[in-house]
């Protein structure tokens, strides 16, 4: 699972970048819609999927998933998962990665 980096103000929008890069075949690219997934490892949110801040899209790339957040609680670690479509019909693949709101 992914940590990102740096941790996020609870006032902040940032967006978070998921390199699908080595589960993509030199030919494939992500495409349509990715579900993105909210929950709480640590801390207290009653609604985790506030943290999202619009839909998830393809770089120009199309090998990394951009996710818009915003919001969140203090002192909360959130596990956000993407699961990608891709040019390939029988690939769905899928990251997580933690993100801490700290103030």
């Amino acid at each position: 699972m992914k940590t990102f980096a740096d941790q996020k103000l609870p006032g902040e929008k940032v967006v978070l970048t998921f390199d699908f890069t080595s589960a993509l075949n030199p030919t494939e690219t992500l495409t349509g819609t990715a579900q993105v997934s909210v929950t709480v490892r640590s801390g207290n949110d009653t609604n985790p999927l506030g943290l999202l801040n619009g839909s998830a899209s393809a770089d120009q790339t199309g090998k990394l998933l951009l996710v818009p957040v915003q919001g969140g609680n203090d002192s909360t670690d959130y596990v956000i998962t993407a699961i990608a479509q891709t040019t390939n019909a029988f690939k769905s693949p899928g990251l997580s990665g933690v993100l801490s709101v700290r103030a």
